[in-house]
C-alpha cells in the first residue's frame, strides 16, 4: 500500500470548536463539507450500477513479483472504464496478500473528468486478544474533492466478535473521523495515494490503448515501487 504500513493511522476527531458565537462561523464549512461527501457518495453508487448493468468497460490485470522477507507477491487489478471516445477510468479495484496473514483490497472511484473522488483501503490482518489469534478487519475511507482531501475515516474492528471476550474486542475497535485540520501525516498519507493513483490512471490509460500485457505489467511494478 505505496509503503503501506500494515497499521492504519489513528485519527482524532476536531470538529470545529463551538464557543460562544464559533458555531455559527463553522457551520457553513460543515455544510458545504456534508453536501460534497453526497455527492462522492452519489458518484460511487452511480459508478456501481454501471459497472453492475455493464455500461462501462472491465480490463484486468495481474502482476507477479518476488518480495525479499514475503516471497512469491500477487496483485490483481481490474480497471473500469467508461465508454466512449476517451475511455475515462472510472474505477480501479486492487487485491493482494502481504503473507498469507494479511489480504487487502483497495478501491479507488474517479470522476467523469478523472479525479480522484474516492479511496478505500481496507485490509484483514491477525491480532491477539486474550492470548487468542482473532481475525481484524481495518478500512480507511478517504474523500477528495477539487484535488484536496475533505474527510477521512478509519475503522477497525474484529470480525466475528463470538467467542471473543468482550472488553478486549471492543479494546481491537475503533472508529474514527475527520472533516478538516488535517495533520501533516494525514496530508502526507492522502498525497502518497494521489501520487499511486496518478501512475495507475498511465496504465488504465495504456490499458486502454491496448498495451502488451508484458509492457503493462512492468509499469505496474514500477508504479507499485515493486
Amino acid at each position: 500500500m505505496l509503503t503501506r504500513s500494515n497499521t492504519l493511522a489513528a485519527f482524532v476527531v476536531l470538529a470545529g470548536v463551538t464557543l460562544g458565537g464559533a458555531a455559527a462561523e463553522t457551520k457553513p464549512a460543515a455544510t458545504a463539507t456534508t453536501a460534497t461527501i453526497a455527492t462522492i457518495k452519489a458518484l460511487y453508487r452511480s459508478v456501481g450500477a454501471d459497472i453492475k448493468s455493464k455500461r462501462i468497460d472491465r480490463k484486468r490485470l495481474r502482476t507477479s513479483t518476488v518480495v525479499p522477507a514475503i516471497g512469491d507477491h500477487t496483485r490483481d487489478y481490474t480497471f473500469y472504464s467508461r465508454k466512449g471516445k476517451d475511455r475515462t477510468l472510472a474505477k480501479l479495484v486492487v487485491t493482494y496478500m502481504f503473507a498469507a496473514s494479511s489480504e487487502h483490497h483497495d478501491e479507488y472511484v474517479f470522476t467523469a473528468t478523472g479525479k480522484l473522488a474516492f479511496a478505500l483501503q481496507k485490509q484483514l490482518t491477525q491480532a491477539e486478544c486474550d492470548g487468542q489469534s482473532v481475525e481484524v478487519s481495518e478500512a480507511e475511507r478517504l474523500y477528495f474533492a477539487g484535488g484536496k482531501l475533505v474527510r477521512m475515516l478509519s475503522k477497525r474492528r474484529v470480525v466475528d466478535p463470538d467467542g471473543v471476550d468482550e472488553d478486549c474486542a471492543k479494546e481491537l475497535g475503533r472508529a474514527q473521523r475527520r472533516d478538516s485540520a488535517f495533520g501533516k501525516q494525514e496530508l502526507r498519507r492522502a498525497k502518497r495515494i494521489q501520487t499511486l493513483v496518478a501512475g495507475y490512471r498511465r496504465v488504465a490509460a495504456a490499458v486502454a490503448n491496448g498495451t502488451a500485457k508484458r509492457d503493462l505489467k512492468r509499469m505496474m511494478l514500477e508504479v507499485e515501487g515493486l
